[in-house]
């Protein structure tokens, strides 16, 4: 195959506008590269709009002549990305969303790693930060596999959330961050049950009944009921994915699909079924002991149900995986650590408080204010019930 560009970057969009010209600004430094010697550029921008009503194709032709309109019926992701894929001359192919935004601290390793001398084949994984709040203070991480090679083959398979194919070596740029805005509903808290109930369970629940077992798509569809609220139905699909999934030989490259049984397990903990929340527990430790949220879950239902002593144990195990130094696997899994890091320190330091190791709750608050990168979180224990009856003790006592 003749190559004619470094990277083919490829889109798919439809119907955002506002969203296209922030995310290829952020690109362009990438978009314009040209070659020191010849003046060439390096790369090309190929966008394939799916059907916008709005000023979409306007804003992408500002940055690129190679802009596409073509309706896919019915629906599929996999056909859109593999059709503008199937149009690239580029070595590599780099996939963008349009509600993705580069980080102007990623820009130059991205550039390194596209054109830099070093040869390079196989997948790139890059972290994917996607903000859950418009002040950028709630967000999730984790890694995708954004670069492949250009085999002239389709990449990509499956009608809804897409699973590429990725030949290996596989590297993990963890010092390439895309900003995803794809996922910020606080105006509108209906929005990302109507995106789901109208577009992606349809699909999902479409693919499990012709494949009941596929762990790719059962994952989705836990986590979309997950969302939505429908406990009952992370139940019915979680126990298959967890009987299924003993089935594999798991290796590090099956962390992302530990987030299922995150979700299976805080489903039980919300229908006050601990028993088996606590099965889903043990199920996940014969996998991994880093997945801070089943911790967190049983932690705060003990919490909740005047258990103190075992929400304590669970919550300090909380702390333990989520404070841990994360290997390149553990990107590969979406999670929130950052966020309730935070909160379970503050939990610890006001039980401590109020069993009087005022030393113990003063390191706790200390490390709890350093991890709350987002300064999310207010640090008055003195507000926890527990803590008011040991400072309302303490003025007694003194008096």
């Amino acid at each position: 195959m003749e190559y004619k560009y470094k990277v083919s970057i490829c889109m798919i969009v439809k119907d955002c506008e506002a969203d296209l010209q922030r995310c290829l600004d952020s690109f362009l430094p990438i978009i314009m590269a040209k070659d020191d010697d010849t003046g060439k550029l390096l790369s090309e921008l190929i966008i394939i709009d799916t059907g916008s009503s709005d000023r979409t194709i306007k804003v992408a032709k500002k940055y690129t002549s190679k802009v596409s309109k073509k309706l896919f019926i019915p629906w599929s992701f996999s056909d859109a990305r593999n059709y503008g894929i199937a149009k690239a001359s580029g070595e590599r192919i780099m996939i963008v969303d349009s509600d993705d935004e580069l980080p102007q601290e990623a820009l130059y390793p991205l550039m390194m790693l596209l054109f830099g001398t070093k040869p390079m084949t196989g997948t790139v994984f890059t972290l994917i930060k996607s903000f859950r709040s418009r002040d950028r203070k709630q967000s999730s991480t984790l890694a995708q596999p954004r670069i492949f090679d250009n085999d002239g083959k389709s990449i990509y398979t499956g009608a809804v959330h897409n699973k590429p194919r990725c030949n290996e070596p596989y590297v993990f740029a963890d010092n390439v961050t895309f900003n995803h805005h794809g996922y910020i509903f606080q105006d509108k808290p209906d929005l990302i049950e109507k995106k789901l109930t109208d577009r992606s369970l349809p699909m999902l629940e479409e693919n499990i009944e012709k494949i009941p077992t596929d762990l790719h798509t059962l994952n989705h569809l836990i986590k979309s009921y997950y969302i939505i609220h429908e406990h009952k139905k992370v139940i019915k699909y979680g126990e298959v994915f967890v009987s299924e999934f003993k089935k594999v030989e798991y290796s590090e490259g099956w962390r992302a699909y530990l987030e299922s049984f995150i979700h299976l397990s805080q489903s039980y903990v919300l229908l006050g079924d601990i028993e088996n929340a606590e099965r889903i527990k043990l199920e996940t430790e014969t996998y991994s002991m880093d997945v801070a949220g089943i911790y967190f879950a049983l932690g705060n239902y003990y919490a909740s149900n005047q258990d103190r002593a075992k929400a304590k144990e669970y919550i300090e195990q909380g702390v333990t995986a989520a404070s841990k130094p994360k290997d390149l696997y553990a990107s590969l899994m979406s999670n929130n650590d950052d966020d309730v890091l935070p909160v379970m320190y503050n939990w610890l330091a006001a039980y401590y408080f109020s069993e009087g190791d005022f030393d113990k709750a003063g390191t706790l608050i200390r490390k709890g204010i350093l991890s709350d990168r987002n300064n999310m979180h207010r640090w008055d224990i003195f507000n926890e019930p527990h803590c008011i009856k040991r400072v309302i003790k303490n003025e007694l006592e003194v008096a």
